[in-house]
């Protein structure tokens, strides 16, 4: 496992070449194959050529896309097949990864989901099929609605609806919009237009007969597919379609499992106070994604992108450590969704129970009725602990709440540090259990990315988080201690905004407060030497050696970055006057100093992922400078 931790599998410009490169592999293997191998393209530019010639759209029962699809078929209708063919699975792989790119994930996190994922898009796009778009319209429908940019949202929703009729389950976000009445009209004016489009190319009653004839289309279809004679064996491959055919039930008797399908589906909807977790919002996307595949009867094996989306983004939100169940899940998915229609699944197992009974569906439909219990369990975005979902250990310490400030200084964040700030606090407050956390962060003059609309999306995923900062960079030093002034809190932890330890460590120091710790350092153990550059561990094994024997500090590891203190550590931490790096040092020298303080180490853990950079000469020097006014006392 070692080998899939380097920095080039979490680097977004490599994932986003392998998604593309092997989308345009897949699409030009399949034109060097000959027409038949890429029919369902054929199909798609054809429903562009027989609208621009006003000929009957619906003459093939394969064709179930709306007359709004040949609209956008048509910068794609009039290439050469080999140049159409590329593009159009180029720009179907970039519009999901771009999609998925939005969610409000921290960057690891968003490139689990991407090779999760890769399989399953794979497998849509050497079948030349849309629903990698279908995938990407639900995905963005979600954002749009998060970021209150409701009009887009009712575009791609209306857009998915009058393409393939899969695009309709974005209407569910309706109710966590913010602007329900502009949703409403923009969902509106969107269908009018839609509709109205292909007018630029058509007659009315031309177009007007080719809606008529859809809708016939598809209601046709759905009934070949509940008929075991109607139906293809690679045809209802749904949760529905499994039940089916493993107990050999009729079309009439399915409507129940549907029908119990939509009120699972609806139920935790009702939970209306959980609405303001964007946890709880970000699960009911992955239900929806999973959901119009397992209860579709159209659905085949390439359809599992959709799905496939929301199994990843549930790995994704799911508490750490990982329990055994999820991580069962997901390898189940895997193996079972993913991989059994390949050569890497035995044959005779694929041929006799897999295909025969839908078996495909099966892990999808556990994830999904195991989140709908999550959603239904779920308090304020918080997993439950007695449900068997949460990490078993929980603070049982406390009976009554216990104010903690987590201060997290930043100087020139990327664009999605709200989303990476929201994504680790939310699962520090389900590890503190009873603790009120609450969040400051220290602005330490950026320049960019810490502007109103970072803050507002910061406050709108942790209401109540505040932001304190100043016009010129200072350093973190100064940062930190201009917050801690602000916060009235009786003990506060401070680490970075990107949240480089794992949330179990800043427990442990928060563990250490509670159990009447005046000051609190993280140390971090020898494995943290195999994530360094070169330079930078030698620059950390001095430092602490120069701690340990010059400056007589038992924590020698002054620069790990977390650390906690109450109101008696806060009075020493605001004496520091050190501005850069080396205010820490300053802090714990001056705590060891006082016999009456109780300094407590303890161990903690790298995040996987956390990329170390080397420091630069010039900041070097006046950190050695630095050192020296503390070895000499001239702070």
């Amino acid at each position: 496992m070692d080998f899939f931790k380097r920095p080039v599998f979490r680097n977004v410009r490599v994932i986003f070449i392998v998604w593309a490169g092997l989308a345009v592999i897949a699409g030009l293997s399949k034109y060097m194959q000959g027409n038949g191998a890429y029919g369902n393209y054929l199909t798609y530019t054809n429903i562009s050529v027989q609208l621009a010639h006003q000929s009957p759209i619906y003459v093939s029962e394969h064709v179930l896309y709306g007359p709004a699809f040949g609209v956008l078929m048509l910068p794609f209708a009039f290439l050469p097949d080999w140049l159409g063919i590329t593009l159009w699975l180029g720009v179907l792989a970039t519009l999901l990864f771009w999609a998925v790119g939005k969610l409000p994930l921290a960057a690891g996190l968003k490139a689990a989901v991407y090779w999760i994922c890769l399989h399953e898009m794979m497998t849509a796009a050497f079948n030349m099929q849309f629903n990698i778009g279908i995938a990407a319209i639900i995905v963005l429908a979600f954002v749009f609605v998060e970021r209150e940019k409701d009009i887009w949202a009712a575009l791609v929703i209306v857009l998915g609806m009058l393409t393939k009729i899969y695009g309709i389950a974005g209407l569910a976000f309706f109710l966590f919009s913010k602007h329900k009445r502009r949703f409403a009209l923009a969902c509106a004016g969107w269908t009018v237009v839609w509709l109205a489009l292909p007018l630029l190319f058509v007659s009315p009653e031309y177009l007007s007969g080719q809606y008529v004839d859809w809708i016939h289309q598809l209601i046709a279809k759905n009934a070949a597919n509940n008929t075991h004679a109607g139906a293809s064996i690679m045809q209802n491959i749904s949760f529905i379609g499994m039940l089916q055919r493993i107990f050999h039930l009729e079309a009439s008797s399915t409507l129940p499992i549907l029908a119990g399908g939509i009120a699972l589906f609806l139920l935790p909807l009702i939970r209306i106070r959980q609405y303001a977790s964007q946890t709880f919002r970000m699960l009911f996307m992955a239900s929806v994604l999973l959901f119009v595949v397992l209860f579709s009867t159209g659905s085949e094996s390439s359809t599992y992108i959709i799905a496939f989306v929301g199994v990843a983004v549930w790995f994704a939100l799911q508490p750490r450590p990982y329990r055994v169940w999820p991580v069962f899940l997901l390898v189940l998915a895997l193996a079972l969704s993913s991989l059994s229609p390949t050569d890497l699944f035995p044959r005779h197992i694929r041929e006799t129970w897999i295909i025969p009974y839908a078996l495909k569906a099966l892990p999808c439909a556990l994830v999904w009725l195991t989140l709908t219990v999550q959603l239904w369990r779920m308090e304020n975005g918080e997993w439950r602990v007695e449900n068997g979902l949460a990490p078993q250990e929980t603070f049982s310490i406390l009976h009554s709440p216990f104010s903690i400030d987590l201060i997290l200084p930043c100087y020139n964040p990327p664009r999605d540090w709200p989303e990476t700030v929201s994504l680790y606090f939310g699962r520090l407050q389900t590890l503190l259990a009873g603790v009120d956390l609450r969040l400051i962060i220290a602005n330490d003059g950026s320049e960019r990315h810490v502007g109103r609309e970072e803050q507002e999306r910061l406050l709108r995923y942790i209401p109540g988080a505040r932001i304190t900062g100043y016009e010129k960079n200072r350093g973190k030093g100064y940062a930190l201690r201009h917050a801690v002034r602000q916060s009235d809190a009786p003990c506060i932890i401070y680490t970075d905004y990107d949240f480089p330890f794992e949330p179990e460590s800043i427990k442990s120091v928060a563990n250490a407060l509670l159990n009447h710790a005046d000051v609190v350092v993280g140390n971090r153990g020898n494995s943290y030497y195999e994530q360094l550059p070169g330079k930078r561990k030698i620059i950390s094994k001095v430092s602490r050696y120069f701690n340990k024997y010059l400056l007589h500090i038992p924590a020698c590891d002054t620069q790990g970055g977390l650390k906690g203190f109450n109101r008696k550590g806060r009075e020493i931490f605001l004496q520091t006057k050190i501005e850069e790096f080396l205010f820490d040092t300053e802090f714990i020298f001056k705590a060891c100093l006082r016999k009456d303080i109780r300094l407590q180490v303890v161990p903690i853990q790298t995040r996987e992922g956390v990329i170390f950079s080397n420091m630069g000469t010039k900041t070097l020097w006046k950190e050695m400078k630095n050192f020296l006014r503390i070895l000499f006392r001239c702070v």
